[in-house]
């Protein structure tokens, strides 16, 4: 592989890097605000079945309110928000990876050029 085309893959790959770490991020703030609307959806579902009037057991209105369609929904939005935040670690730590291969090589191909 010539010299050239080895520093231009690897500046694409810094290049996708930092794409992946800005993409990373914002994933993180749609995981992070899912879980929230989550968290106080199914809080504010449990308070209203622990409520007076209702006879349900205090253990089982959460299992209760996490049966209900709308806490459901959201669950289901945190759920697939978290595996798109992992799946772009796994991109960026896949991309980390080629480029340390990519390094290797052009190391490998410089200690063979010095020896020739």
């Amino acid at each position: 592989m010539a010299i050239a085309k080895e520093l231009t893959l690897l500046e694409n790959s810094k290049t996708t890097l930092d794409m992946l770490t800005d993409e990373l991020k914002k994933r993180g703030y749609i995981l992070a605000a899912a879980e929230r609307e989550y968290r106080k959806a199914l809080a504010l579902k449990e308070v209203s079945l622990k409520s007076r009037g209702n006879n349900y057991p205090a253990s089982m209105a959460i299992d209760i309110a996490k049966g209900t369609p709308e806490i459901a929904e959201l669950r289901y939005k945190r759920d697939i928000a978290e595996i798109e935040y992992e799946v772009c670690k796994d991109k960026l730590r896949n991309e980390r990876s080629q480029i340390e291969a990519l390094r290797s090589i052009m190391a490998w191909n410089r200690a063979n050029y010095l020896n020739s």
